[in-house]
């Protein structure tokens, strides 16, 4: 009787080990899990606005077809300010705006500069007594423009980039 009840317990305390080491191991990826998804979470940053609807996409084996009017096509001096999103090599598609309110923060617009035309995301709009204006900023420069960029500076939005 003494040996049964040994080789009974012997086998609860095996049975209670397993499921320690499997409620152990569950904690474990459950803290995995909870410590990786803490850890990945990139924090949100603005982005730009759906200027290209999905059925004006068309894709075949041989060709992708873009349903955009009056679109644009840049190239660019490589300044590096928009850097990683776009270079020099980079292919640019552009649109024209009708009004200043088809405009938000995170999209990224051409503008007219005294040194020439300059292609930077909008970080803020805010207005003054002149009215509506845009603060831009090159991805890669560590601060804004110098200028308030009013509507009629405004060339265009960029709505695709082609590598």
């Amino acid at each position: 009787m003494k040996y049964y009840l040994k080789v009974v317990m012997d086998k609860v305390l095996v049975v209670l080990a397993v499921a320690v080491l499997v409620l152990s191991a569950g904690a474990l990826a459950v803290s995995y899990v909870d410590d990786y998804q803490n850890v990945s979470a990139a924090p949100e940053m603005i982005s730009p606005g759906d200027w290209v609807k999905e059925e004006q996409i068309e894709v075949y084996p041989n060709q992708v077809i873009l349903n955009l009017q009056n679109a644009r096509w840049l190239k660019f001096t490589d300044t590096n300010s928009m850097d990683p999103l776009f270079d020099a090599e980079a292919n640019v598609l552009e649109m024209p705006v009708s009004y200043p309110g088809e405009i938000h923060e995170g999209d990224i617009v051409a503008y007219k500069a005294p040194e020439g035309l300059i292609v930077h995301r909008v970080v803020k709009i805010s207005s003054d007594e002149k009215g509506m204006y845009y603060l831009v900023k090159g991805d890669n420069n560590p601060l804004a423009d110098p200028y308030k960029i009013r509507f009629e500076n405004i060339r265009g939005v960029i709505v695709g980039i082609i590598y």
